[in-house]
């Protein structure tokens, strides 16, 4: 698995969409993070994100392709740059 890109989603409720190869010219697309509500990359609010890396942990062990995951690493991860997030999730998932 390989993640393409991320770009914005066009699901009115959702922010961002990532692409996924999958091999044999199979792709996933996989639609996260909730539109109307901010994140650690609009905020920049540390508290903010740890209360939420808290109530949502799961998303830290979770597939690389579940919207848990990509919005936990992506939109919650340590940096509030979205491409330093993508790199970091990148390299942690061999993607």
């Amino acid at each position: 698995m390989k993640l393409v890109s991320v770009d914005k989603s066009s699901n009115k409720n959702k922010k961002y969409v990532a692409t996924f190869d999958l091999g044999e010219n199979k792709t996933k697309r996989v639609h996260f993070g909730y539109s109307p509500m901010q994140d650690y990359t609009t905020h920049h609010d540390k508290q903010r994100r740890e209360n939420y890396r808290a109530r949502h942990h799961t998303g830290k062990d979770a597939k690389p392709d579940t919207p848990n995951s990509l919005s936990f690493h992506l939109l919650w991860g340590n940096s509030t740059s979205l491409r330093e997030n993508i790199k970091t999730f990148k390299s942690k998932y061999n993607l």
